[in-house]
């Protein structure tokens, strides 16, 4: 599928997941073991290894996924990028797996491109920092030099309730602060901080993504969510495996907004994004 802005979709039949996990065999069990110890929400998740992602995609007939790799220390950022890199294929794309505060970020940042990825992940839980952190300005600076999409985990986490490390205010600062950047803010904005995303996100410039739409947040605030957004900045995520992704594609479905902002938001807009 090249980038067309005359391509022709059938209704809502094409989908692009822009935000699934995948990990090798082994850290996939410790994964989901690990959420279910510290009270996560495991309802419809699945251990997400890479065999549980294609029958997820074959069964429910998505064309294309963008596996949000991470790497949780500077340090484990080779082993995460060869795994990443051995499972990229033209159906599973990905995000680079950096960590902003590697020694050797800047080469980092402008390889990345010529390896096939169309961004940077960061998960401020998992990486530890926090996005009002004046340090990731270096690295900001750079992805946006670099035309390099970052997707920014939003919100609270499961594993990290008490913390408050990826505020929809904060990441709003750094979207102001680089205009040119193109952050998509996981979650709707804010995972479990709606009210803030709301404020802060919806309605900016920041790109959103919907993954774990319909486990946690409320048809009602989703919807008027959806209708406040650029319609364009919406992407369609499932955060498989914690998710189920059918059910994140009828949580879609069933809205009532026109069929051609469906397809923007299952398809059209991340085709736009990234170029695929």
């Amino acid at each position: 599928m090249g980038r067309n802005d005359g391509i022709m979709y059938d209704k809502t039949d094409t989908i692009i997941d822009s935000h699934v996990h995948v990990y090798p065999d082994e850290l996939a069990l410790k994964t989901y073991q690990k959420l279910s110890e510290v009270g996560g929400n495991v309802e419809d998740s699945v251990i997400g290894n890479l065999k549980a992602l294609n029958e997820m995609m074959s069964r429910l007939n998505i064309n294309k996924v963008i596996v949000q790799h991470i790497a949780t220390k500077p340090e484990s950022v080779d082993d995460v990028m060869d795994f990443a890199l051995s499972i990229k294929n033209d159906k599973i794309l990905a995000f680079a797996p950096l960590h902003p505060f590697e020694e050797n970020i800047f080469s980092r940042i402008g390889a990345v491109k010529k390896q096939g990825f169309l961004g940077i992940k960061l998960h401020p839980y998992f990486q530890r920092f926090g996005m009002d952190d004046r340090a990731l300005y270096p690295f900001f600076e750079a992805a946006e030099s670099a035309e390099l999409p970052v997707l920014i985990h939003a919100g609270k986490d499961h594993m990290y309730y008490d913390i408050n490390a990826s505020d929809p205010e904060d990441i709003a600062k750094v979207q102001k602060d680089f205009p040119s950047l193109k952050i998509i803010a996981a979650h709707m904005g804010g995972m479990l901080m709606s009210s803030e995303a709301q404020k802060h996100i919806i309605g900016s410039r920041i790109y959103i993504d919907t993954a774990l739409s319909y486990k946690l947040i409320p048809k009602r605030v989703f919807s008027q969510m959806i209708k406040d957004h650029d319609p364009d900045r919406i992407l369609f995520a499932s955060d498989f495996p914690w998710s189920d992704p059918q059910k994140e594609i009828n949580n879609i479905k069933s809205l009532d907004i026109s069929d051609d902002l469906k397809q923007k938001i299952f398809c059209k807009n991340a085709v736009k994004l990234y170029d695929i």
